[in-house]
């Protein structure tokens, strides 16, 4: 009976190595997961571009939204004998929708443009300082609002396609 006693300690032994070998199992599980999902992650990152801030990347630029004026004949100051200016020019806005809202209002619009255009003098500009001058009055002139308490237009810039003094 020596025997029995001796096969129940190789039982209990037994016991014991099971479930350790259950829980390494289990946490070997838990750690190669973890590592998938650490990798799978860092592969996100880096194949996104936020990986190096140099390679960030841009949005690419909108096209230019462009709005034409029709052209104007006015009569300049006098400085002598009477002059003339005739001028077209193109308004360049930020999008379609500022130009759906000068349509809206080109009488006023131009209304505007005319008496900036007729109180200027042909020596006034007759060079490049002066248009660009006149350039900016228009911009202005083009951004104030059309009704009170509304916002600005978003009028970027004005340009000349055509430009005689007579």
């Amino acid at each position: 009976m020596a025997k029995a006693p001796e096969k129940a300690p190789a039982k209990e032994e037994a016991a014991e190595a099971a479930p350790p070998k259950k829980g390494k199992g289990k946490l070997i599980i838990i750690v190669v997961v973890l590592v998938l999902l650490a990798g799978g992650g860092a592969a996100w990152f880096f194949m996104a571009g936020n990986g190096d801030p140099k390679e960030k990347k841009v949005a690419a630029p909108k096209p230019p939204v462009y709005f034409p004026i029709e052209q104007f004949t006015v009569n300049l100051q006098p400085e002598g004998e009477e002059q003339y200016l005739q001028v077209a020019m193109t308004l360049k806005v930020a999008d379609s929708k500022v130009t759906e809202h000068l349509k809206l209002h080109d009488p006023e619009l131009r209304n505007r443009f005319l008496m900036i255009l007729t109180n200027k003098a042909p020596s006034q500009l007759n060079n490049v300082e002066g248009k660009r001058q006149l350039a900016n009055e228009l911009v202005q002139a083009a951004r104030r609002p059309f009704v009170e308490g509304q916002a600005e237009q978003d009028v970027l810039d004005v340009h000349f396609t055509a430009f005689i003094i007579q």
